[in-house]
């Protein structure tokens, strides 16, 4: 997915939204110190220009146009200074939109995102299926990644030595034992005809538009 970021909708709005928007920003950030350790400004500090800002405000809604300079001023400034901690957050929060929310801001709409390079894959299950001789594969999906495509190699009787993907190329050292592919796009891989009491040693990795994933660690399991 796309990251989520702050929002910067609060430039461009009425005094009391802005208003609100600071102390929703100030309880959110001030409150939660254990998401938000060090903020780039203290809360001291942000509500006194959050004070400067309400009262200019209100001068400005009595005393008309004389006004007007200090209380732009001191948008300009409350403005910034939410800028500023708006991108303290985005630093936190890495693109979570919870914490975002959290802090105050409103989190920017997040949408498919198909060039972010895959890491390699940690989980998939092996697991042997009603028929003799079929040990079935379940790899775990991948989000936020576009449109993935799975892969497994499955070797039998030893582990491939060497094996690895460097460039988006499948590298392996000559080997004699027969090592099975199954390259079809689908999460679930079954193989077949396997021999009784030999022990099947099992790799994964997936592919986007963008990258091929590092090889899986390995995992094994006798065929029945």
């Amino acid at each position: 997915m796309a990251l989520s970021h702050c929002k910067l909708d609060y430039h461009k709005v009425s005094v009391s939204t802005l208003e609100n928007k600071a102390t929703q920003v100030a309880t959110g950030i001030y409150t939660n110190a254990t998401t938000f350790s060090s903020p780039p400004m203290t809360e001291a500090e942000f509500t006194h220009i959050q004070a400067d800002f309400n009262t200019a405000a209100a001068d400005y809604a009595t005393y008309g146009a004389v006004k007007k300079t200090a209380f732009t001023n001191c948008q300009k400034k409350l403005t910034s200074s939410m800028d500023l901690l708006a991108s303290y957050v985005d630093g936190i929060a890495n693109g979570d939109e919870s914490i975002i929310i959290l802090s105050g801001f409103t989190p920017t709409s997040s949408m498919p995102q198909s060039n972010i390079p895959l890491n390699r894959i940690d989980t998939f299950m092996l697991k042997r299926t009603n028929s003799i001789g079929e040990i079935s594969v379940e790899i775990s999906s991948i989000k936020g990644h576009g449109s993935i495509s799975y892969y497994c190699l499955c070797s039998e009787g030893a582990p491939i030595d060497n094996l690895a993907i460097v460039n988006g190329q499948l590298t392996l050292d000559s080997i004699t034992n027969k090592v099975r592919y199954d390259f079809y796009k689908t999460r679930k891989k079954v193989f077949k005809a396997l021999t009784h009491g030999v022990t099947y040693y099992f790799y994964v990795f997936a592919s986007n538009t963008v990258s091929v994933a590092p090889i899986s660690d390995v995992k094994t399991m006798m065929s029945d």
